[in-house]
């Protein structure tokens, strides 16, 4: 397509082109003046420019007119251009940002400085798992923690939305609540959440963080420092792991199998165990009830505390769920952490952590210091959500969705790649998948990407730093049910061409 003839309004067209090729989704109006306030801001339109009117730019950009006069009235309006009758919309001076006179005059004075010297680094261990941000460009994306936006109840979470922002509610919302969580959101938690997992927990006890993953956070700088030894599951969750390295834990490695992770004979030395007995991450099995019970027993005789992650307990779809540790524990010696997005949006990021009214209490000391408190507008809006009965409503629909997807993707894999082990999925949203010894998942999950197949090497799950290569981990939350079997047929077609090129170098 051309390029506008004007180069000061060069930038409206590249504005518009960038969001049309990136997916974006904002209306033409508001793309149209963003790039028109920033365009002014930053000295590429400068005070006293002369705008096209409303008809030549409607022309060059091939928009409607409308959409051009609604911009240059509401930003006239504003006073961010000025009308003068007969002559046209012009940019005010004094917009643009102060120019750099002191990098100019003194060229010294921008000298970048040294940040490897400051920035503390992170520790030796770490892993993560490399997938593109952009995922939704992807024709078979089999991520982890993702959604499928079709199955999102828009109106219901815009009606709840609507309901909180009312008066008088917003003034609740809208005041910094320092560090207390929303009333509402804890008594829907303690009313209606916690008790499907068996646990009874008072408002003292809860605590909101953005996610489980933060509580993780919380928890880790209140309990471990250099040298503490923490159990994890291996392979495991590796931003726990992650983040318990951070803080210079000593890890102890805890094999998982078919009944999820192996009680280790003692857990004297050690300060906690992290673990996901409702759904193991990776491998997504379930802890049996005599592990249950037999670590249980562990931390009370060698007072070590458990962290439970329930991060997937809404999933279960086949049979009826194990009790959380939490449940069964009743010594309080286990600290639960869940979310509730996981299965409902994942960006708003809303988790909670149930423990001893002491440790909630510090817990909260420091999530003042790091963010206050997750906004409250969004936590009124999920209690209503949940007090409405749209998340439970949600949750049966998401766990049908994913009964449907997990039995296509286990016939596609027994049909395409034979040789891979995995245990037909009961709960969840993703499988774990042992290919043969000489498979390098590495290379199929590169040479799959040019394939527009997502899939997400299970090496970085291990702890060890060199871990067992044949491992995968297919999510099936996000792909469309009718592309599974495709992109399983493709990834399978990726497998037998590195066999290929196996056999002949």
């Amino acid at each position: 397509m051309p390029k506008l003839p004007n180069p000061q309004l060069d930038f409206v067209w590249r504005g518009l082109l960038k969001n049309s090729e990136q997916g974006a989704n904002p209306s033409l109006q508001s793309t149209l003046r963003m790039n028109l306030v920033q365009a002014m801001l930053d000295g590429r339109i400068p005070g006293g420019t002369r705008l096209p009117s409303t008809r030549e730019l409607a022309s060059l950009l091939k928009v409607a007119r409308i959409t051009v006069v609604l911009v240059y009235e509401a930003l006239s309006a504003e006073g961010l251009l000025i009308t003068r009758q007969r002559s046209g919309h012009f940019v005010p001076h004094g917009l643009t940002d102060k120019q750099k006179v002191t990098e100019i005059l003194h060229p010294q004075l921008s000298i970048k400085p040294d940040w490897q010297a400051h920035i503390v680094p992170f520790p030796q261990g770490e892993k993560w798992l490399e997938k593109p941000r952009i995922w939704q460009n992807y024709r078979y994306p089999f991520v982890y923690g993702q959604m499928d936006t079709k199955l999102f109840p828009l109106a219901e979470w815009r009606e709840c939305s609507r309901l909180a922002q009312a008066t008088p509610d917003s003034s609740r919302w809208a005041s910094d609540a320092i560090d207390v969580d929303d009333p509402f959101l804890i008594e829907q938690l303690c009313s209606r959440i916690l008790p499907k997992r068996g646990i009874s927990a008072t408002p003292d006890e809860v605590l909101i963080t953005m996610g489980s993953q933060m509580g993780a956070f919380l928890l880790s700088e209140l309990i471990v420092g250099q040298g503490t030894q923490v159990a994890l599951e291996d392979p495991g969750y590796m931003d726990g792991r992650n983040i318990f390295l951070r803080r210079g834990a000593q890890i102890l490695p805890i094999r998982v199998d078919g009944e999820g992770a192996i009680p280790p004979a003692s857990l004297q030395k050690y300060s906690c165990l992290y673990c996901t007995p409702s759904q193991q991450c990776p491998t997504g099995v379930t802890l049996s009830m005599e592990r249950r019970i037999e670590l249980l027993s562990l931390a009370r005789r060698c007072q070590c505390l458990i962290i439970e992650d329930d991060y997937d307990a809404e999933t279960q779809f086949d049979g009826h769920p194990q009790p959380s540790l939490k449940a069964m524990d009743k010594s309080g010696h286990v600290i639960y952490l869940s979310s509730l997005s996981k299965i409902f949006a994942p960006g708003l990021r809303i988790g909670y952590m149930v423990a001893d009214r002491m440790l909630i209490e510090r817990a909260r000391h420091l999530r003042r210091l790091i963010l206050r408190h997750a906004p409250t507008n969004n936590q009124r809006a999920m209690g209503l959500f949940i007090a409405h009965g749209h998340f439970e409503r949600l949750a049966v629909r998401h766990r049908s969705s994913l009964e449907q997807r997990a039995a296509r993707i286990a016939e596609s894999l027994h049909r395409h790649l034979p040789a891979w082990r995995f245990k037909t999925p009961r709960s969840g949203s993703a499988l774990w998948v042992q290919g043969p010894a000489s498979c390098s998942m590495k290379s199929i999950e590169v040479e799959a990407r040019k394939k527009s197949v997502l899939v997400e090497c299970g090496d970085a799950f291990f702890h060890s730093q060199d871990p067992p290569r044949n491992f995968v981990r297919l999510a099936y939350s996000t792909i469309d049910l009718d592309l599974i079997e495709p992109g399983i047929r493709i990834l399978a077609g990726v497998v037998r061409e590195q066999k290929r090129h196996a056999r002949s170098a």
